[in-house]
């Protein structure tokens, strides 16, 4: 017995040495992540953060960046008192993958929509990125309210990002939000009848501290945890990793949660609630948009699983609970409810991914500047088509 324990012990010593080893020349490999100018955020007790005003680049191993931030925190042209002269004016809401993480302004694709549509004649329109990395889709709805009355747009295009955007909308009643949990906003709930209310959540106002988390459940606390090893963060974009997100799910919870909750076919009770309340503050950003006269769309833009056969196939393809195209089937039957203008960005994604294109940056796993092009060249025909905008 003391044998085998004795083998035991050597041969976790063993493992443990190898992956200390491992993680050490990961470090000495991982590339800096340079950032200068005013990169960051702002709190704000409304929407929980706001990017901070100025300029600032990014240069990471897969991409260089430069971001000019104007005085409505939007990554955009500054707007000044001639916008009353614009003529079509789009706002786009979104996260990461519209403000847009990974490419620099002008090749975000609001930016890129704006030149197709309107050539640089202001007096034709603009297109106005309201876009900011970590929001959700209660953050859509907010910070559509402190722009309406500023931008008076005639168009409100929601991109919604199935990475996340069904599944980090949790109040702190059901769990809590999993980006920047720690800060303090409103946000909204459903009602014992379904119906949407809001709520000031005040318990961490004027934080932007992670020490004032409050607590997460399993998968988020993994993540949080192996986050912090350069050896996990090298590889957690690569085909392995994606099969050990979707194939290790301690508790029954998937560690890549925010897809695997787009992509299921048969919903739990946590899924219809994740559903339920995406869909009526849909409704609600739609109904807000038309009392000022404006109109909607929603742009689904895919993930990576859902686009490269290749991921596909070793994650959530292994699967038959899932399916790649159910989320943009669930989005248009609430677009159709709500009278809303629907846009699902996969299948051409897929359709130019299967033909060798690369439209995501691998590891970080935002879309590169032909992805962004892509999403603006087929928002830009709906929109003219639908809108009756010329292009």
């Amino acid at each position: 017995m003391r044998s085998f324990l004795s083998v035991v012990l050597i041969a976790c010593c063993i493992v443990l040495s190898v992956l200390l080893i491992a993680e050490v020349v990961a470090r000495v490999l991982e590339p800096e992540i340079k950032s200068w100018g005013a990169d960051g955020f702002d709190y704000d007790p409304i929407l929980g953060w706001l990017p901070k005003v100025g300029k600032s680049s990014v240069k990471a191993d897969e991409y260089s960046a430069s971001y000019e931030v104007n005085s409505y925190h939007m990554n955009d042209r500054p707007i000044d008192d001639s916008l009353g002269k614009v003529g079509t004016r789009i706002l786009a809401l979104g996260d990461s993958h519209t403000f847009a993480v990974g490419v620099s302004q002008e090749e975000a694709w609001p930016n890129v929509l704006e030149q197709l549509l309107f050539k640089g004649n202001r007096y034709d329109g603009e297109v106005y990125n309201a876009g900011v990395a970590g929001y959700s889709l209660g953050q859509y709805l907010l910070r559509f309210r402190s722009l309406a009355e500023i931008i008076r747009p005639h168009i409100v295009i929601i991109g919604f990002s199935s990475a996340t955007d069904v599944y980090d909308l949790i109040p702190p009643s059901h769990g809590g939000f999993v980006y920047v949990s720690y800060a303090g906003r409103t946000y909204f709930d459903l009602d014992d009848q379904g119906e949407l209310i809001e709520t000031a959540w005040v318990e961490r106002k004027n934080v932007l501290d992670p020490k004032a988390g409050i607590e997460m459940d399993f998968s988020s606390r993994a993540r949080a945890l192996l986050g912090r090893f350069a050896l996990y963060r090298r590889f957690k974009k690569s085909k392995l990793a994606f099969w050990i997100a979707q194939n290790l799910q301690p508790n029954g919870r998937s560690l890549w949660s925010g897809t695997d909750t787009a992509l299921k076919k048969d919903l739990n009770s946590e899924d219809l609630y994740r559903w339920a309340l995406a869909e009526k503050i849909i409704q609600q950003i739609a109904l807000e948009a038309h009392q000022i006269g404006a109109r909607t769309m929603l742009v689904h833009i895919p993930y990576l699983a859902q686009v490269y056969d290749e991921i596909w196939e070793i994650s959530f393809g292994k699967s038959p609970a899932h399916d790649r195209w159910v989320v943009g089937e669930r989005l248009a039957k609430i677009c159709e409810k709500s009278r809303i203008e629907f846009v699902d960005l996969t299948p051409q994604f897929v359709k130019l991914a299967r033909q060798g294109k690369k439209l995501h940056y691998p590891y970080d796993g935002h879309p590169n500047s032909d992805g962004h092009r892509l999403i603006a060249d087929v928002v830009a025909k709906a929109v003219h088509d639908r809108f009756l905008i010329t292009r």
